[in-house]
């Protein structure tokens, strides 16, 4: 597998997480309302759209907060996967180093 392949499997993380945690969906709906407290025809008043509504937007907003931090936290471990991977065919050899030396 080569960097091209790595870093394609970083975006599709990325991707991933972001589609797991519906981040566009969440942020396109952000004032709608979470439920309403009705039932049948009876009207729903002012207060209880209101309160409809933010309670939903505060949800949504942690969930979309929730939904960033952890893509963030998936691309930082990304991009340390791909600057670490032409490293990684020295690793044997550092160890066999270290177990000589004495540090192992």
């Amino acid at each position: 597998m080569g960097w091209a392949q790595l870093t394609q499997k970083v975006r599709g993380r990325l991707a991933q997480v972001l589609d797991f945690f519906s981040v566009g969906l969440l942020a396109g709906s952000l004032f709608a309302p979470y439920r309403q407290i009705s039932s049948g025809d009876t009207k729903v008043g002012f207060g209880d759209q209101i309160l409809s509504r933010a309670v939903g937007a505060v949800i949504r907003i942690m969930l979309i907060f929730a939904g960033l931090v952890s893509a963030g936290l998936a691309g930082v471990l990304g991009l340390l996967l791909i600057l670490a991977w032409p490293l990684l065919p020295a690793l044997p050899l550092v160890g066999i180093f270290m177990l000589q030396v004495g540090v192992g």
